[in-house]
């Protein structure tokens, strides 16, 4: 999952796998070993600053150490696959409404969260919200 860094710097231990751009690998040579074409491996922990974006494999938000993830924005890849080959990477925005309130607003549940945002609410929140939902 590709991520803005938005406060602060990010540090990133050897416990994950990483995409960068020849630029990223080429700042931090020294502290990753490359796995794969473009996929490193951090031999010690690896710092990213504040306006930068790292795609981090096989990885979101819940799996990661909350101080983490707290510096992190989720990065929305818009019309993949479609068009003249541009990626539109917008950051998710985190105003949006919790389930409750997307659901009380008249909204499905099942589509929550609205395209464009990032969740307020956890998994066991929208699973019950669905249940409830489907039960009405």
């Amino acid at each position: 999952m590709k991520f803005m860094v938005t406060g602060g710097t990010a540090e990133i231990g050897t416990d994950m796998a990483l995409k960068l751009t020849p630029e990223q690998s080429a700042a931090r040579a020294f502290a990753i070993e490359e796995i794969d074409k473009g996929l490193f491996r951090p031999k010690q922990v690896v710092q990213f600053k504040a306006g930068e974006t790292v795609e981090i494999v096989d990885t979101d938000l819940d799996d990661m150490p909350r101080t983490l993830a707290s510096l992190l924005q989720p990065i929305e890849i818009k019309g993949k696959g479609k068009g003249k080959g541009k990626k539109d990477e917008t950051p998710l925005k985190t105003d949006g409404p919790t389930v409750e309130e997307y659901v009380a607003a008249g909204y499905s549940a099942k589509s929550y969260p609205p395209k464009g945002y990032a969740s307020r609410s956890s998994d066991e929140d929208i699973a019950a919200a669905i249940k409830a939902e489907a039960g009405a």
